[in-house]
C-alpha cells in the first residue's frame, strides 16, 4: 500500500507544516513596542579636517540632556540609551578647533546612527 519513501515524505510534510504554522502564530502574537521603550545608539568618529587624523579627547555633548562623552584614541564615541523618535542636537568641541553642531533625527527605523565629523582648526 505505502512504501517507506512515501511514508517519510508524508511525515516530513506534516512536520514542516506544523513547524511553519507555529512560527507564523508566534510572529502574529508579537506585541507592538511602545515608543518610550525603544532606544537608539549614536556613535561616530571625529577627525581633523586637514590631516584626517583621529582626534582623541573630543567632547561630544547633548546639552539639553546633560549627556557628555569624549572620543577615544581612535576618535570614536558612543552615546547609548537615547529615546527613539526624538531629534538630538550634538555639540562637538575640542581645544584648537571650531565648534561643530549637528542635529540627529532618530525618527527613522534604524536603532543606530553613525556620524562622521571633521573638525576645522581654529583660525588665529
Amino acid at each position: 500500500m505505502f512504501n517507506k519513501k512515501t511514508l517519510y515524505i508524508g511525515l516530513f510534510l506534516i512536520l514542516f507544516g506544523v513547524v511553519n504554522t507555529a512560527s507564523t502564530t508566534i510572529r502574529t502574537q508579537d506585541a507592538p513596542i511602545n515608543k518610550s521603550e525603544q532606544v537608539v545608539l549614536i556613535e561616530g568618529t571625529v577627525t581633523d579636517s586637514e590631516t584626517e587624523e583621529a582626534l582623541k579627547g573630543v567632547k561630544v555633548e547633548i546639552a539639553n540632556l546633560k549627556i557628555s562623552v569624549t572620543t577615544d584614541e581612535n576618535g570614536e564615541f558612543t552615546i547609548k540609551d537615547l529615546e527613539a523618535g526624538e531629534i538630538y542636537e550634538l555639540t562637538i568641541e575640542h581645544e584648537g578647533y571650531e565648534d561643530y553642531e549637528k542635529m540627529v533625527d532618530t525618527k527613522t527605523q534604524s536603532p543606530e546612527k553613525e556620524i562622521e565629523v571633521e573638525l576645522e582648526p581654529e583660525v588665529k
